[in-house]
């Protein structure tokens, strides 16, 4: 994971004050990151996860 990346969830995390959240969208990142095939997470896998997060209560709210 680059430095970037974890400093972005912490940032997203510290947000919304749900850890949950936080360890949600490291595993969700890690997913994005392997569907890349990619061995790191990086600010782009976070900010995917996010949006799609995003997008979707959205559409609930």
């Amino acid at each position: 994971m680059t430095r970037d990346a974890f400093e972005k969830i912490v940032e997203l995390t510290v947000k919304t004050a749900d850890l949950r959240f936080g360890i949600y969208l490291l595993r969700m990142a890690g997913i994005e990151a392997e569907r890349r095939a990619s061995r790191k997470i990086e600010v782009r896998d976070v900010e995917a996860v996010y949006e799609g997060v995003r997008g979707f209560s959205s559409l609930k709210a």
